[in-house]
């Protein structure tokens, strides 16, 4: 990066991450970000589970797809797992008030 373009990003706070994806320390990403993460975490998830290689795929290579250092995907997948397993919850207590 070019000493310019580094001075500019220095002076409103925005660093680099490893996969060359921008972010303000402190600030979360947006919605979309987090979208764009879960679904390429849940396509690669479901490759890994047809290529026989286990349920969880590879977090720093959906990391590198989505341009976001390997915490956002691991905080991602925490989320989805937690809101799968309140989804399975409701559905075990509805069915078993039939």
């Amino acid at each position: 990066m070019y000493g310019m373009h580094r001075l500019f990003f220095i002076n409103r706070d925005i660093a680099v991450n490893q996969n060359g994806g921008f972010y303000q320390r402190g600030k979360s990403y947006s919605m979309e970000m987090k979208l764009r993460v879960a679904a390429t975490y849940l396509d690669a998830k479901e490759k890994s589970i047809d290529a026989g290689l286990g349920p969880r795929p590879v977090i720093s290579r959906v990391a590198s797809e989505c341009g976001v250092g390997w915490h956002i995907v691991d905080k991602v997948e925490g989320e989805l797992m937690t809101n799968f397993a309140r989804q399975i919850s409701k559905k075990q207590k509805n069915t078993s008030n039939i």
